[in-house]
């Protein structure tokens, strides 16, 4: 029996899966040397709050990074204090982006407020990087404005020759990537 692409396509999916796994799970990581204008990032989303987001924040701090990037659902409960405690010890080097649980009830004031932001989404530079943080969950017509700031943004990032890379960072997984020639 010869089987279909599909099924060989789904198969190679699962053995790359486990690969990935197996390197993850035995493999030590380690980082190049650096040069002046490199610096680490870490991400990390959908974290809840106890023994597993204490694991994850642990493992990302091993890394040493100079940033860090949270990826949205963070507590699930009705206060952020539990995860805010598990994050504090990094202060400003942690940057988020909202996820539908996080704009439930009184949560979405509590994080605008504690991270200073005045819209879910905004951008920053770090070193010859520029991120954009946007939002899944603005509300209706909110989008129009997103899409016109991060137009906007992308313009200037392109004009600035100090900026190498850009990265845009949201609660849903999304992969994308595009040519130096894209057109704005």
């Amino acid at each position: 029996m010869i089987p279909n692409k599909g099924s060989m396509l789904l198969l190679y999916a699962a053995l790359s899966v486990l690969f990935l796994v197996f390197l993850l799970q035995f493999m030590p990581v380690q980082a190049e040397k650096m040069k002046e204008s490199d610096f680490n990032f870490v991400a990390a989303g959908d974290w809840g709050c106890g023994h597993k987001a204490l694991n994850t924040f642990s493992m990302m701090k091993s890394m040493k990074p100079e940033l860090y990037l949270g990826l949205g659902d963070y507590s699930y409960q009705t206060s952020i204090d539990c995860w805010v405690n598990i994050i504090n010890s990094v202060g400003k080097a942690f940057k988020i982006t909202l996820g539908n649980h996080d704009t439930e009830g009184q949560l979405l004031k509590a994080f605008m407020d504690k991270f200073k932001l005045e819209k879910q989404y905004y951008s920053f530079n770090y070193r010859n990087a520029h991120f954009i943080a946007l939002s899944t969950q603005v509300d209706e017509g909110g989008e129009i404005e997103q899409l016109k700031f991060l137009k906007r943004d992308l313009l200037i990032t392109k004009a600035n020759k100090n900026i190498d890379w850009t990265v845009v960072f949201f609660t849903y997984h999304f992969i994308l990537l595009m040519p130096q020639t894209l057109q704005i």
